[in-house]
C-alpha cells in the first residue's frame, strides 16, 4: 500500500523532507490517516488462543524482557553491581538485529537506554506478533528501519522528561548555550535528533549474534 497525496506538499509516498524535525512534524500533521493505513496494512489472524507469541508458546524462542518487570541492570557495562531498573518501552531494529532498551534507573530516577543483539528465532517472534513480542499489547507499525521511525519512539519515549533533564543531558553539547534558550517542545525535538544520529550509528556497527 502507498499513500498518496494530491497537491499535497508535505504527504505523500515520495515526498522528501530537509532533516528528521520537519519529517516528524509533517507526519504528526497526518497521524490519524497514517494509523488507518498501518493498521490496514498489519492486520493478521491470531494462531494462538491466549495472543502468545507462537515462537514463545512453542518453545522456539524465549522472552528475555518483558515490558513492566524489573531487571538486574548490572549485566549491562558501565553500570553498578545490583543497580536494578523497570524496562519501560522497548523497540527492535530489525535491520541491526538488536533491540533497544528503555529502563528507569530506580536509584538516579533517570532512563537509561542499552542496546541488545537478538537471534534468528527472535528476529522470527518479533515479525510474527510485533504488537505482544515484549509481554504486553502495543500498537506498533514494526520495527525500527528507518531514522525517521527511531526519532518517532525516542520521542514517545522522551515526551515526559523534565527540561531541567533535558538540558543535563545535552550539557556537553558545543552549543548548550543556544539549547539552553529553546522552547520546550523544540529542545525535545533536538534532543531526540541527535539521539536518533548516535543510536544510528551505533546499530550500524553492531556485530551479528551468535547464530
Amino acid at each position: 500500500m502507498l499513500a498518496l497525496g494530491f497537491k499535497i506538499h508535505d504527504f505523500g509516498h515520495k515526498v522528501a523532507f530537509p532533516g528528521l524535525i520537519p519529517a516528524f512534524k509533517a507526519k504528526k500533521k497526518y497521524d490519524d490517516l497514517l494509523t488507518l493505513i498501518q493498521t490496514i496494512m498489519n492486520h493478521r489472524i491470531p494462531t494462538t488462543f491466549d495472543g502468545e507469541v507462537p515462537e514463545f508458546a512453542f518453545g522456539h524462542a524465549e522472552r528475555r524482557w518483558k515490558i513492566g518487570e524489573c531487571y538486574d541492570l548490572s549485566i549491562f557495562p558501565g553500570i553498578p553491581k545490583g543497580a536494578m531498573g523497570t524496562l519501560t518501552t522497548a523497540v527492535v531494529l530489525e535491520g541491526a538485529k538488536a533491540m533497544a532498551l528503555s529502563f528507569h534507573f530506580e536509584a538516579e530516577n533517570r532512563s537509561l537506554i542499552f542496546q541488545e543483539p537478538m537471534t534468528d528465532a527472535e528476529i522470527a517472534a518479533y515479525r510474527s506478533h510485533p504488537e505482544t513480542y515484549f509481554g504486553v499489547h502495543r500498537e506498533v507499525g514494526g520495527s525500527l528501519k528507518t531514522p525517521l521511525e527511531m526519532f518517532e519512539w525516542l520521542h514517545k519515549n522522551y515526551s515526559q522528561t523534565p527540561r531541567v533533564r533535558l538540558l543535563e543531558f545535552l550539557r556537553s553539547a558545543p552549543d548548550f548555550e543556544t539549547l539552553s534558550k529553546l522552547p520546550d517542545d523544540e529542545l525535545l525535538l533536538l534532543y531526540c535528533e541527535r539521539m536518533t544520529g548516535g543510536l544510528m550509528a551505533r546499530a550500524a556497527q553492531t556485530p551479528p549474534p551468535p547464530a
